[in-house]
């Protein structure tokens, strides 16, 4: 995905990109800059979500894609990266609820 008013260089990447790429798909939204999950939140979700399920079902290109479910263990090691350190507060934290 990619928005029509996003910098002329990203558009032409994007566009190699899915030129180039096996099964590739491109959207490009209009009116919509870099910022497309902020900007059109509603239209990004749909098409995200339209997209994941037609690769999970073969909708895509005839080829069902089975994505096993976490079991969590898969993340051994690199809990780090995913959970604050035992030190942080979470008061610190910004609040995320868009305003």
């Amino acid at each position: 995905m990619v928005g029509d008013a996003d910098d002329p260089a990203i558009l032409a990447v994007s566009e190699r990109i899915a030129a180039d790429a096996p099964r590739a798909r491109l959207a490009i939204l209009p009116g919509v800059g870099h910022m497309l999950n902020l900007e059109q939140p509603a239209l990004f979700a749909e098409l995200l979500t339209e997209f994941l399920a037609d690769v999970a079902t073969g909708g895509f290109d005839g080829e069902p894609t089975l994505v096993p479910a976490s079991t969590g263990s898969d993340l051994e090691g690199s809990a780090s990266a995913f959970s604050p350190s035992p030190a942080a507060d979470p008061s610190d934290r910004a609040d995320p609820t868009p305003r």
